[in-house]
């Protein structure tokens, strides 16, 4: 699960007089929160994997940078 929480936060979740769940509305309202939800982790888990990219090619950037240093010594 990777510590993540499975309540969704605050700002999602309403409080409807007469709650029944079943009402479409509010099964509509559900779907469109979990597909938000969902978009928001894809969105995440792809600058993560940009950072983590950037950051590979940095390190190698810097190993040549000093491979080059070394040799002008």
């Amino acid at each position: 699960k990777g510590g993540h929480s499975t309540q969704l936060p605050w700002i999602w979740r309403l409080e409807f007089e007469n709650y029944d769940e079943s009402h479409p509305e509010i099964e509509q309202w559900n779907q469109e929160v979990i597909r938000l939800e969902w978009l928001h982790a894809v969105a995440s888990l792809e600058r993560w994997l940009e950072e983590e990219a950037l950051l590979v090619e940095e390190s190698r950037r810097v190993a040549v940078t000093f491979e080059h240093e070394a040799n002008l010594w």
